[in-house]
């Protein structure tokens, strides 16, 4: 429980990855149809935020096809990043983002 606990709380923490992200430095780019990585991560960590207690529980991965899908998702996260300009943070969210591959 307190583990399932943890891994909540830090799910919720590494939302706020995208939320740091997604106000980084906003370009005029954005508006265009395609959407910029910024934009991606943040759908991307919403996402995982919302659906990893669906499938997994106590440490119990209760929808597999679910699961992957979160992994893939948090991995993508990281490669969005690298796409994102310079800037001071960026180690510190790549680092979360690890962190986040690795609870999943």
């Amino acid at each position: 429980m307190t583990r399932t606990i943890a891994s909540w709380h830090a799910f919720r923490c590494l939302g706020m990855l995208g939320l740091l992200t997604f106000l980084w430095p906003v370009t005029p780019a954005m508006a265009q149809a395609t959407p910029e990585p910024a934009q991606v991560i943040l759908h991307l960590l919403d996402y995982v935020a919302v659906e990893y207690p669906q499938c997994v529980q106590d440490g119990t991965v209760l929808n597999q096809s679910e699961y992957n899908e979160q992994v893939e998702f948090s991995q993508q996260v990281r490669t969005h990043l690298d796409q994102l300009p310079a800037h001071s943070s960026q180690s510190s969210l790549l680092s979360q983002t690890e962190q986040l591959v690795a609870l999943i």
